[in-house]
């Protein structure tokens, strides 16, 4: 490890302060998960770390006034796990649940999952599907982004040198008529070889009028099947079991990963689990209380 200036800020202000202060450099630090690893082995050697642990709001759990589901960045993905939400907003901590071991659930928080961005994570995956928005500070003022302008194409996120991720806003508790998530993994403390969740809504009328159907692991950010989920909208969730679920599936799994490029025995293994993934999740949402 080699030597850098830590910096343990008490307020947003402060912290804005100091990454404008010490450069591009700089890096943040909220559970140092991948980060302290990474300085361990001399894969980042930035001059300035700043942590962000001692800040109280950004690991505040709260609701807006219109029911939406604030999370500060630096939350842990135990408080999340531990967090008696209701409504869809059970899922988040289903999934904060059954990331990794004991110890990354402990000190990795959600914040740091966004930022590292990593897509075979299951936090970009579930931003982007509940199209969560993504509250971004500076020395220079707040600006709120969806999820999924949050993460690059070409890999990483659109966060600029001196910005912050402070919280993350989901939609209120009512919003999703159904929401699932699932993954395969070899290992219980392996990030996935695939994940995926699909969030649908409906209209007064039990019609479905967005189904929002995202995988991760597939490509350098979450990969969203649009025209697989295109294909749901107009149906009522208790017509689920009339759908050709497996001709669904069978397209989403060429939109995200066409046949053509799955020419290695993974990327033909990550097809095939596209297909099983979705169809468990299309089956799900079809069922009473799915």
């Amino acid at each position: 490890m080699t030597p850098f200036t830590y910096f343990q800020p008490a307020g947003l202000e402060e912290a804005f302060s100091l990454v404008a202060e010490h450069g591009p450099g700089t890096r943040l630090m909220a559970g140092g998960q991948s980060l302290l690893l990474a300085l361990k082995e001399r894969l980042a050697r930035p001059p300035t770390v700043v942590s962000l642990s001692r800040i109280p709001e950004l690991s505040a759990i709260s609701y807006a006034e219109d029911g939406s589901l604030e999370v500060g960045a630096a939350t842990t993905y135990a408080q999340l796990q531990k967090a008696a939400f209701t409504g869809w907003h059970r899922h988040i901590s289903a999934i904060a649940g059954n990331l990794a071991d004991r110890s990354v659930r402990s000190m990795g928080t959600i914040g740091g999952g966004a930022c590292q961005a990593d897509p075979r994570y299951d936090v970009p995956t579930l931003l982007v599907a509940s199209a969560a928005r993504m509250v971004i500070g500076s020395i220079d003022g707040m600006r709120s982004i969806d999820a999924a302008a949050f993460f690059s194409p070409a890999g990483g996120t659109t966060l600029g040198p001196r910005d912050i991720l402070c919280r993350i806003v989901f939609p209120p508790a009512g919003v999703f008529a159904s929401f699932g998530f699932d993954k395969f993994r070899f290992r219980v403390f392996d990030a996935a070889v695939v994940n995926a969740a699909l969030a649908v809504t409906t209209d007064e009328a039990g019609r479905i009028t967005i189904a929002r159907l995202v995988f991760g692991g597939i490509a350098a950010c979450p990969s969203v099947a649009g025209a697989a989920g295109a294909r749901l909208c107009g149906v009522q969730l208790n017509e689920f079991a009339s759908l050709p679920v497996a001709d669904i599936a069978a397209q989403a799994s060429e939109e995200v990963l066409p046949i053509a490029t799955a020419t290695t025995r993974h990327r033909q293994f990550q097809s095939e689990l596209i297909k099983t993934i979705t169809t468990g999740l299309l089956t799900q949402a079809g069922a009473p209380g799915g």
